[in-house]
């Protein structure tokens, strides 16, 4: 007997594989691929996560993480890339102040207040939000250095809190989940 416990989302999925030993042991390749293969498609629900005063629409080729500190959400995007939206009271700390430390997670240098205001804008909640791209090592507190990853972020502050979201990854994942980000951007709504 083989068990697999995948922790998928907020989900557990529990997979057992029965029979003789020896076929399980002979096919245990093809079942560790099947066990690896294991998705759950993520529900296309307009309804915000519980406390949350935001409301999107999933990405079709995304699936919804396990609840993390501080976000409101965390998407899968691909192999590693990883997407997730933060809520802040007040302006978080700034537009600058986080470009700058999403750009240092990078190993980019950081950028001048008239470099922030020439930044890209895209239109989220009803008002421009500043779009932060860049490339690098990346280096957060939570892991490794890791060569060669790309970072989406976008970043709207409105009256009372502002809004983050922040898309990383290798760099190939992060262009080829352009799109869904975008998508995910257009889609969000205040519900409160």
């Amino acid at each position: 007997m083989r068990v697999y416990i995948l922790p998928v989302g907020e989900t557990t999925v529990f997979l057992k594989a029965t029979g003789p030993r020896p076929l399980i042991e002979q096919q245990s390749d093809v079942i560790d691929e099947f066990a690896a293969s294991v998705r759950l498609e993520s529900a296309q629900s307009g309804s915000p996560a519980p406390g949350s005063v935001l409301r999107w629409q999933i990405p079709d080729d995304w699936i919804v993480d396990s609840p993390r500190p501080m976000r409101e959400v965390t998407f899968i995007s691909g192999e590693k890339a990883r997407c997730w939206i933060t809520l802040l009271r007040g302006d978080g700390g700034g537009r600058l102040a986080n470009t700058n430390r999403w750009l240092g997670e990078l190993g980019v240098d950081p950028i001048s207040t008239q470099q922030l205001d020439d930044l890209p804008v895209k239109k989220m909640l009803g008002g421009d939000a500043t779009v932060i791209e860049g490339e690098g090592t990346y280096s957060s507190m939570s892991g490794p250095s890791r060569e060669g990853w790309a970072l989406i972020g976008l970043i709207r502050l409105l009256p009372d809190r502002a809004v983050f979201i922040k898309l990383v990854g290798p760099a190939h994942e992060v262009e080829a989940s352009r799109d869904s980000l975008m998508e995910l951007v257009s889609s969000l709504e205040v519900v409160r």
